[in-house]
């Protein structure tokens, strides 16, 4: 974990090497004020090492190594269930050369495990996944607990509510698959600053509409939230307030997590989160309609 974060830092100073100091001293300050972080430490848990992942996966993607971020992204298939959307992003996006290098890293990874402890393994594993999502505050599941929509509904509707439960967050992920195929949809450019924000929401909506994240996991923040505000940085827009509220994020989970008073249907961070998803996809709105605007503009 020590070395990990180390790492993180390191990524994060190349990742910021143009920004002014304070704002390096910031993104730096969110980083390790995160809950998270010590959550981390504390469980022996794997978030630090699948936000490496995810953040090499995105700069092999920004800097058209296509083999290298498909490599990435299947290291960080030990945890399938939180790299769902940003795998389904190869294919929107059609980087067949990433997503054929992911299925050949995953087939070695899949024959070496079976060849080493059996085949009926990935049975068991399948029939364990099964059986864990219709686990409710048992064997330490607890779904009420988690910073998604899957928590909000279990808050919401009770835990005696779990098939339905289970339809809607699955309904929910399948809606942001369909989502993220049309954004990435059509020509873009890995170049342009709205490919910060495009990975910043798609990022975004595979923690918001994940079938698990606990709170270990809510570390993955972290990197569409510097991406969101590189974008802004790129594009010189406004961005006074946003600092402000991605500031308070680490606040938010660390009342979350350990305030006497217990919170209502909806958590906090949960809450944030959400905020955080639609100001993404409304940027992303407006970058559209400029785009479209400006098109029209020249073709009269």
């Amino acid at each position: 974990e020590c070395i990990l974060l180390v790492f993180l830092l390191r990524l994060l100073h190349t990742f910021t090497h143009a920004w002014p100091s304070v704002d390096k001293w910031l993104a730096i300050s969110v980083l390790c004020g995160f809950p998270a972080v010590l959550t981390n430490f504390l469980l022996g848990a794997l978030s630090l090492l699948l936000l490496v992942c995810l953040w090499k996966y995105y700069l092999a993607l920004r800097d058209g190594k296509d083999n290298l971020s498909g490599l990435w992204l299947a290291v960080g298939f030990f945890k399938p269930q939180l790299i769902l959307l940003p795998g389904i992003l190869l294919v929107a996006a059609r980087q067949w050369k990433a997503m054929i290098t992911f299925l050949i890293a995953i087939t070695i990874l899949f024959i070496t495990s079976s060849i080493g402890m059996g085949w009926q393994i990935w049975i068991e594993f399948l029939k364990m996944l099964r059986k864990m999502n219709d686990l409710y505050n048992s064997m330490g599941m607890e779904p009420a607990s988690m910073y998604n929509l899957k928590g909000f509904f279990t808050r919401l509707l009770g835990d005696n509510q779990a098939d339905l439960i289970n339809m809607l967050s699955y309904a929910g992920l399948i809606s942001a698959g369909i989502f993220m195929i049309y954004i990435w949809h059509g020509k873009w450019s890995t170049q342009a600053p709205v490919f910060d924000l495009r990975m910043a929401l798609s990022l975004m909506m595979g923690l918001v509409f994940n079938l698990y994240l606990f709170p270990q996991d809510s570390l993955l923040l972290v990197l569409p939230g510097l991406l969101f505000y590189n974008y802004l940085r790129n594009r010189d827009l406004p961005r006074k307030h946003y600092v402000v509220f991605i500031l308070l994020f680490p606040a938010l989970f660390l009342i979350s997590q350990f305030s006497l008073i217990p919170e209502t249907v909806i958590k906090i961070p949960f809450l944030g989160m959400v905020v955080l998803t639609v100001w993404m996809g409304f940027a992303l709105y407006k970058e559209n309609k400029y785009v479209d605007k400006f098109t029209e503009s020249n073709i009269f």
